[in-house]
């Protein structure tokens, strides 16, 4: 008797389980079709067909629950299997029920799909896999963004078609051909540009900039929570005799003078006149970390200090008539006269860890050195005489036989005649 009360109990448990589980699926299906059609107006899907599926777990869900035989079979084959049935002059025919018991398996997007007014398909001559293959070997051989529908259109029925007796296409045709191909009408944005980002040698200096990120970062300070405002303390034993290391990163930003956002509120009839020039341009350079944001200090740790400098920002207005361009050696001033002073005064007992971006300025070279590109290929007095006075091999001595010459700078055909490579380089 115990046994029979608990298969029962079962089977009734199977049963709730098995009309919630469609009923969520349900729930979702609509979800996800009424999400479709906010984004697209165009997509169009059957409700009628969620709303069989609604009415035949419920009367599924009855019959069961009366211990009805092939309750599925019953519930499906139901004249009330939609409540409105009679006024939209449905039939229920036998295949049309065994189309509602397979949807019912919660197989998602099984829904017969709403094809009203979508039309045949007719043969086109890009169904031929020689032309689809012929024309997307042309587009993709073509620079991104000079194929256009005309130069497509052009293309298709000068070179492609004639080739395969086709017939000519219209513009409107060659559109919708692009749109199968792949092509996708897109605004223009700016993008990335990769210049040797993954050569062997590049690769091998990011990681190991990585692995001495890591290792500094282990003397660092972690900042955790909703704003960060959670100070995770280094581990003394990980932390040993070293210092606290702080990243202070270096960033700047150009902007200029009469920039004015491009979003504005007018009421009807108004507008607003611009000034057609942006005025002057404003540079301005700064650092930020994970403690206090920007590197500053406030006028009591200042005067605590004895510092005159509160921030470590430099502004310039380069330009005509204006401040000299960005520089090396500004960026030298602004951290050695404002941000280590600001620094010391803020982590005495840290060790500052300065981040910079790959800035033609950051990589400028020291007064002392010559690039190569600075000197001509022929000895001429037009060279410019570096570090004139200091003995140097990159001049002649001044006892040399041809006087004049004689301690003037060589140019890089000479040097490389001294060392046996003009030869080499001379042939390249």
């Amino acid at each position: 008797m115990a046994a029979t009360v608990d298969v029962t109990r079962t089977e009734s448990m199977q049963i709730e389980e098995e009309y919630a589980a469609l009923n969520k699926a349900l729930t979702l299906l609509w979800q996800e079709y009424t999400h479709k059609h906010q984004k697209i107006r165009k997509t169009k899907f059957s409700s009628v067909g969620i709303d069989e599926l609604q009415e035949f777990n419920l009367l599924r869900y009855q019959n069961q629950k009366a211990g009805m035989p092939n309750a599925s079979v019953a519930a499906s084959s139901s004249n009330r299997c939609l409540s409105y049935r009679t006024k939209l002059k449905f039939t229920s025919s036998t295949g049309h029920a065994r189309r509602i018991r397979y949807q019912a398996q919660q197989k998602f997007n099984t829904l017969h799909k709403f094809s009203q007014g979508k039309g045949g398909k007719h043969a086109s001559a890009l169904d031929n896999r020689v032309i689809f293959t012929d024309l997307l070997q042309w587009a993709a051989s073509q620079k991104p963004g000079l194929v256009t529908p005309v130069s497509f259109h052009r293309h298709a029925c000068d070179e492609v078609l004639p080739k395969h007796s086709q017939k000519p296409i219209t513009v409107k045709t060659a559109k919708r051909w692009m749109h199968k191909l792949g092509f996708q009408p897109t605004l223009h944005k700016k993008t990335i540009y990769y210049d040797g980002h993954e050569r062997k040698d590049v690769v091998e200096a990011r990681k190991s900039f990585v692995i001495t990120v890591a290792d500094l970062q282990m003397f660092s300070k972690q900042y955790d929570g909703k704003d960060c405002e959670v100070c995770l303390p280094v581990d003394p034993e990980v932390l040993g005799h070293n210092k606290e290391t702080v990243f202070i990163y270096h960033d700047k930003s150009t902007i200029h003078a009469k920039e004015r956002p491009q979003l504005i509120w007018l009421l009807p009839g108004s507008s607003e006149l611009r000034s057609k020039s942006d005025s002057r341009l404003i540079h301005i350079s700064d650092f930020i970390l994970e403690f206090t944001g920007r590197l500053v200090l406030s006028n009591e740790q200042a005067a605590s200090a004895n510092l005159t400098v509160t921030n470590a920002a430099t502004v310039i207005y380069p330009g005509l008539k204006g401040d000299p361009w960005w520089d090396m050696p500004q960026l030298c001033e602004q951290i050695f006269k404002k941000a280590l002073p600001i620094f010391n005064a803020l982590h005495p007992d840290s060790q500052a860890v300065f981040v910079f971006d790959c800035s033609s300025a950051h990589k400028a070279y020291g007064p002392e050195y010559e690039p190569i590109s600075w000197r001509q290929t022929n000895d001429d007095d037009n060279i410019p005489n570096h570090l004139r006075g200091q003995p140097q091999s990159m001049c002649y001595p001044s006892e040399y036989p041809d006087p004049s010459l004689a301690s003037q700078p060589k140019g890089v055909q000479a040097v490389l005649k001294e060392r046996g490579l003009w030869d080499h380089y001379g042939r390249l």
